[in-house]
């Protein structure tokens, strides 16, 4: 991203097994390395992130999405996710 240290600070937030809303990994999972972190806030859920490192095993395939929803708009997410997932080459 910035440089390799940032890098690697970024992905040490991230977690393997971490939680995701709304979007499902799955089928990232089973071909690579996915580390996830979701949240809301405030407590009254106004705001809700998704954020998804995935790397591939077989491949140089890698990115990160990062999803930012307002006012419960959640139900979008899972469209939004699958659609960027499958601009990624």
């Amino acid at each position: 991203m910035i440089d390799d240290a940032t890098s690697k600070a970024v992905l040490g937030h991230l977690q393997t097994g971490g939680c995701t809303a709304e979007i499902d990994v799955t089928a990232l999972s089973a071909n690579g390395q996915v580390s996830t972190k979701c949240g809301i806030f405030p407590k009254s859920g106004k705001w809700l992130h998704n954020s998804v490192h995935f790397k591939e095993t077989a491949t140089l395939r890698e990115f990160v999405v990062v999803i930012l929803t307002k006012n419960h708009t959640f139900g979008i997410m899972k469209n939004l996710f699958n659609d960027l997932v499958a601009l990624v080459p």
